[in-house]
């Protein structure tokens, strides 16, 4: 899986074909539906994990067509044998798979979405029966979208224009909008405007307030995110990785990870910050104790210094 770092939920996972056999179903009995659905070569969608699943495996799932039951098989592969992640599908692209009397209003939704710099994309049924070329869409089967939302901005424009469609009744539209730092939520749920939302992540469901999921904590979350992603990233030639140390006498995974675990909460300081307009001084005290906790935490090796001014900063401008 190289260093795309941990997939997140919804992504598409294809194995390698000398590695099929390391892939295993929860369930045996469904291994020969399994094996035959990874000779055709087709994907299946990261899951979130469970407890069971290790460091170095991968949590994924396959849904099988209405002519097999629309069973659903949760699978776990090892991360070597991944040999590529993809996004979603791009409702554009589903389209082709969907009922005639469907394409002209997703055809419609995704035009409007575009010019609003949003690019939607399918899971679910839609995104099932055009991966493999099965049926899996039936009488009254909803259109799963994904919408981006990972900033206030771009999350407010997805808002928009789902809830500009959200009454549409054929084909009734759901899904989720993400939140940044592989977080999402129902977008039918925040165009209610709760004031706690439930938040799915690739290894936890939460309640949490929508101040916080939506505000400076999701601004955080997404920067921590980040910061793991770059860690998990193998082989980085010269750097710090889980499987060595680089060119670094002095700090290892372990170290990075005792770093993050200090720095939880500073871009969210940095956010809310930015948010109330304070000045480059209030930003800089927030780094240099954020520095400080980073030192403590890691026994005075600088393993984020730099990255907690740049990402302050963005942190900063994106509250």
């Amino acid at each position: 899986m190289g260093g795309e770092g941990a997939p997140r939920r919804h992504a598409l996972a294809w194995i390698r074909p000398g590695d099929r056999a390391a892939v295993r179903p929860d369930d045996p009995a469904h291994a020969d539906e399994v094996a035959r659905w990874l000779a055709r070569g087709l994907p299946a969608v990261v899951r979130r994990r469970d407890p069971s699943i290790r460091a170095h495996e991968v949590a994924l799932a396959i849904v099988l067509p209405n002519a097999l039951g629309r069973a659903r098989i949760a699978l776990v592969a090892p991360a070597e044998a991944v040999e590529r992640i993809g996004a979603p599908i791009a409702l554009a692209e589903a389209i082709r798979s969907a009922p005639d009397a469907w394409v002209p209003p997703l055809a419609a939704l995704d035009a409007e979405a575009r010019r609003e710099g949003i690019v939607l994309r399918a899971y679910g049924s839609l995104a099932w029966q055009h991966l493999t070329g099965e049926a899996y869409l039936r009488p009254g089967s909803d259109v799963d979208l994904l919408a981006p939302g990972a900033g206030a901005d771009e999350r407010a424009r997805s808002l928009a224009v789902l809830g500009r469609w959200a009454a549409h009744a054929e084909p009734r539209l759901d899904g989720e909008v993400e939140l940044g730092g592989g977080r999402a939520a129902a977008w039918r749920e925040l165009l209610g405007r709760p004031a706690r939302v439930l938040v799915k992540s690739a290894g936890s469901v939460t309640i949490e307030d929508a101040a916080d999921a939506l505000g400076p904590h999701a601004i955080d979350a997404a920067a921590l995110a980040a910061l793991l992603e770059e860690l998990e990233a193998d082989p980085k030639p010269g750097l710090v990785s889980p499987s060595t140390r680089g060119a670094h006498g002095d700090m290892d995974a372990r170290t990075f990870a005792a770093s993050l675990g200090a720095l939880r909460g500073a871009f969210a300081e940095a956010a809310a910050a930015g948010a109330a307009g304070a000045p480059f001084d209030a930003l800089r005290a927030i780094g240099v104790t954020a520095e400080a906790r980073m030192l403590a935490a890691t026994g005075g090796v600088n393993t984020h210094r730099g990255a907690i001014f740049a990402l302050g900063l963005l942190a900063a401008a994106a509250g």
